[in-house]
């Protein structure tokens, strides 16, 4: 479900999609922020912890999401809770100079 590509220079480097109902939107986020913003490999950025909110104050975190950042949520009101289900996400990334694919799924 929601299959995404991202494009470079209007050339595609990334394919990423997900399974898990609810869950598949705030995983491709955290995901996509991890690859691109953190630059990290797309195999770091699928294995990093994640977190799942609807839109109310209960928030779901992996139990590897960061203290710090988890602290702060909590100082803005966020109610945090442990979860160890998140969405699978199946990402393939392209480097268009040297033709590298990488695969990763979790």
């Amino acid at each position: 479900m929601c299959p995404s590509v991202v494009l470079r220079s209007g050339k595609p480097v990334l394919a990423i999609g997900g399974a898990g109902g609810m869950k598949i939107p705030n995983a491709l986020f955290d995901t996509l922020r991890e690859y691109l913003i953190r630059n990290k490999s797309i195999e770091q950025a699928v294995r990093s912890a994640r977190l799942h909110s609807t839109g109310t104050l209960e928030v779901s975190i992996e139990a590897a999401w960061p203290q710090m950042e988890a602290d702060y949520l909590k100082e803005l009101g966020f109610k945090l809770k442990t979860a160890e289900s998140t969405a699978r996400i199946s990402a393939v990334s392209f480097n268009p100079r040297s033709g590298e694919c990488q695969a990763s799924m979790r």
